[in-house]
């Protein structure tokens, strides 16, 4: 990759779960290397380069980061099959159950744990350790029984829906 006619920049989620394969590709391949220098050489451009990196490597799939999707989707609330499902957040400050916000987030507090264990994510964002910590020994708790149950039976959780994620446009549309 000599210049950067030869990818298309996609901005998405820094929200991310990344296999360990695309980490190392991430950190070694050539191409994801210029890709990285000619974002450090384009960052007076004020472009938020952790809302770029993850999603050009995953949908440009010619550069070749294990995992690509072969095509870009636009993300759509109300189709599941665009859904970032990493990492919970809720950036509607005026419908946050704590009634805390910090910068348009929601600040997840024990009125929130009813909404968190009916998400899909493999993440939440955000506690903070001083605001209602029992929200977060809730989640902990919640989790720990998950994970009981799942070694007990050698099956996943019943609240776990694997069809939601193998639904995704990249899990059956990637490299």
């Amino acid at each position: 990759m000599n210049n950067r006619e030869q990818f298309d920049w996609y901005k998405g989620s820094f929200l991310t779960a990344l296999s360990r394969e695309f980490v190392k590709f991430m950190f070694t391949n050539p191409n994801a290397l210029e890709l990285i220098e000619s974002m450090r050489r384009e960052s007076e451009q004020r472009k938020v380069q952790d809302e770029l990196l993850f999603s050009t490597l995953a949908f440009n799939p010619h550069l070749g980061a294990p995992g690509a999707c072969l095509h870009a989707h636009r993300h759509n609330s109300s189709d599941p099959r665009s859904w970032f499902l990493a990492r919970f957040v809720n950036w509607n400050a005026s419908n946050c159950p704590s009634g805390y916000a910090v910068h348009g987030v929601c600040i997840f507090g024990a009125g929130d744990v009813p909404i968190l264990i009916r998400q899909p994510h493999l993440m939440a964002n955000k506690f903070f350790w001083d605001f209602q910590p029992v929200a977060y020994a809730c989640m902990e708790y919640w989790l720990v029984k998950r994970l009981r149950y799942e070694k007990a039976y050698r099956v996943l959780h019943p609240s776990f829906d694997r069809r939601l994620y193998a639904n995704l446009y990249c899990s059956s549309d990637h490299i």
